[in-house]
Order: C-alpha cells, then sequence, then structure tokens
C-alpha cells in the first residue's frame, strides 16, 4: 500500500469498466476509488464489525490536502464514539441552508439572546428546555418541522415529566411568536 502523494494520485488510472480502491498508509483510513471516468476520495471504517465508507469528495476537485483533513475528521468522529456516516449527513445539512434558511439551532439561540435575556427573569428556563428540542431539531430548517412532529416530541417529554413538556411547550411558541413578529416587522 503505497503513501499519497499528489504525483501519485494524478498517475492512477483504471482501464474499461474496470474499478479500484487504493488506501494510503499515511492517513489512516484514506481510500481513493478510481474508475475510467473519475478518482473519488473515501474515508472506510470499520463500525459494528461491518466495513463502511463515506465519500469525502472527487479529484481533482478535492485536493490530497483536503481529502487528508476530511478523513483526520471522520477518523476523530469514530475514535470519539460518534457515527462518521451521522457526522458528515448533519454537517452538510447545515452547510446546505442558506442565508435566508433558518435552523431551529439558529432560531433558539436567537431567541434566547435577542429577546429572553433582556426581557425575562427565567430566560434561563427557556435556555434549558430549549435545549432538548434544539437536540431534537437543530440542523433542520424550521419552516420544515411540522406541528406533528413537535406534538409528538412534547408527548415524549410529558412521559417523563408533564412540567417539563409544559415549560418546553411555552417556550417553543413563545420563540415562534417572537421569530413571527420580528419577521413581519423586518418586511415592513
Amino acid at each position: 500500500m503505497p503513501r499519497f502523494t499528489d504525483r501519485f494520485v494524478a498517475s492512477l488510472k483504471a482501464e474499461g469498466a474496470e474499478r479500484f480502491e487504493v488506501k494510503d498508509d499515511a492517513c489512516k483510513g484514506l481510500a481513493i476509488r478510481v474508475t475510467a471516468s473519475r478518482k473519488t476520495f473515501c474515508f472506510r471504517f470499520k463500525r459494528h464489525g461491518k466495513m463502511q465508507r463515506i465519500t469525502l469528495g472527487e479529484y481533482p476537485l478535492m485536493t490530497l490536502a483536503q481529502a487528508v483533513i476530511a478523513a483526520n475528521r471522520r477518523y476523530a468522529d469514530l475514535h470519539e464514539g460518534r457515527n462518521p456516516i451521522a457526522e458528515a449527513q448533519r454537517e452538510a445539512a447545515e452547510a446546505s441552508v442558506g442565508a435566508d434558511e433558518l435552523t431551529f439551532n439558529r432560531l433558539a439561540d436567537r431567541y434566547v439572546n435577542e429577546y429572553a435575556k433582556p426581557r425575562k427573569k427565567s430566560w434561563k428556563d427557556d435556555e434549558w428546555v430549549l435545549k432538548r428540542a434544539k437536540a431534537e431539531f437543530g440542523p433542520r430548517i424550521v419552516s420544515t418541522i411540522t406541528r406533528k412532529e413537535l406534538v409528538v416530541f412534547l408527548r415524549g417529554l410529558a412521559a417523563t415529566s408533564v412540567r417539563n413538556a409544559n415549560k418546553t411547550q411555552a417556550s417553543i411558541c413563545t420563540m415562534y411568536n417572537w421569530a413571527s413578529r420580528a419577521q413581519a416587522a423586518h418586511r415592513s
């Protein structure tokens, strides 16, 4: 198994319908898949006894240096007990959110900082109850979260603590109302 260099990666070629994969000795988990039409960097790892693979990017759009950084990030996820595939999907979802699209995490943070902290003595309660909601809906775009999903989430909370479910519902309702008023004021 070779140690990847820019020259080595550029020299890889596949004949006809042949496809092969080469692992890098220097970077744990980094490999490149080569076909006649393209070269793709990937991160290979074993999880629960199964070999899995995440596509990192296509060469030459992704350089070798970028691929090494991406593979090291996935290796760190794996080493810290996180699922590298889920982390990659979460990062992709966050990266795809445009400036005009607001995630639940961003909305909750803005609500606490711009509304709750300046106006409420109990702003820490809002921050605390929204933490669970952020864990559930965090990277999702606010407009894609349905009322039914919120109800299911709140019923799950109510199964362990009705009081916490009620406080969470009140904070979420206040947050959505604040966001609606702020958006209406921004338009006019």
